[in-house]
């Protein structure tokens, strides 16, 4: 039990520490989008022609992984609030409201690739802020029900 709790509680802070990076991510992407894009297209070009991938595919690869990455995770978070509907607690609907909301978001990013880089990177930045906002409401809600979701899965 000791061990559970040890994973358990190193989960839930490495997922809030990355929740707040991609927080920080999200909002420098919204504000400073030209420069974002322009960080972007260098680092994700160096790595894709280094590979023999022209860069140009950037504008098109990032929001498709976003997009693809967003959707799973909402799956993940509409389970996750099942279960907590399962074991009886109240506030599963806002967990149930974020995941549609991020999959939505994925859908989005997953639709709409050929917008113009600054575009694309500007949406990417809300909906990195919102699936961080997102995470951190779902961890913290989820950390309060820890010992009832211990027992759920024994």
């Amino acid at each position: 039990m000791k061990e559970m709790e040890r994973i358990v509680k190193g989960f839930f802070f490495r997922n809030m520490f990355i929740s707040m990076f991609f927080l920080v991510v999200g909002l420098i992407m919204f504000f400073c989008p030209t420069m974002s894009a322009t960080f972007m297209s260098y680092i994700f070009g160096t790595l894709l022609i280094a590979n023999g991938v022209y860069p140009e595919i950037v504008s098109i690869v990032v929001p498709f992984a976003l997009g693809i990455w967003f959707i799973i995770s909402g799956m993940l978070k509409f389970e996750i609030a099942r279960i907590v509907n399962k074991i009886g607690e109240k506030g599963w609907g806002v967990l149930i409201v974020t995941s549609i909301f991020t999959i939505f978001a994925g859908v989005f990013m997953f639709m709409s690739p050929k917008l113009a880089n600054v575009a694309i990177v500007t949406f990417s930045g809300v909906f990195l802020v919102f699936y961080s906002l997102s995470d951190i409401i779902n961890y913290i809600y989820l950390r309060n029900k820890y010992s009832k979701l211990v027992k759920y899965f024994k």
